[in-house]
């Protein structure tokens, strides 16, 4: 199969193996073919939070708070593995997969998660405040 695009939007922190699927990915594009990915970053408050949640919380109650936070139904929230998911750890995945960045940019959080307590958000925010990672990457031409 030799694909022009494939693209990954909120998938990668989601998989048990992030290189074995990106290694699928570079075999089903043609050479020059493009992935893009884009997914949470770790290195932010509210997704390492979930990350932590996700390991010592049991699923109900994590699932009732990013219910809380995000308005999705509880059948829209997924179990999340984050094993791509710094800067770091996603490029270099993707350069030894076959593939090679050719971009990465950090979007930055929009609004606080917790409109409660905006105050506190907001330290928090400038903390941390790139949210998403969005990577495109090129299948290596042999």
């Amino acid at each position: 199969m030799d694909l022009d695009l494939i693209t990954c939007c909120m998938v990668v922190e989601h998989l048990d193996q992030p290189r074995e699927a990106f290694i699928e990915i570079a075999r089903c594009l043609r050479p020059g073919g493009a992935f893009i990915v884009m997914t949470p970053n770790l290195v932010n408050y509210a997704v390492f939070g979930n990350a932590v949640a996700s390991k010592v919380m049991p699923e109900k109650l994590r699932l009732r708070i990013v219910h809380a936070l995000d308005s999705r139904a509880d059948e829209d929230i997924f179990p999340v593995r984050y094993k791509a998911n710094t800067m770091h750890r996603l490029v270099h995945l993707l350069n030894t997969s076959g593939m090679q960045v050719h971009k990465a940019i950090g979007l930055l959080q929009q609004r606080p998660y917790w409109r409660k307590h905006p105050s506190f958000e907001n330290v928090l925010m400038r903390l941390t405040p790139t949210q998403v990672l969005l990577v495109c990457a090129h299948k290596v031409v042999a």
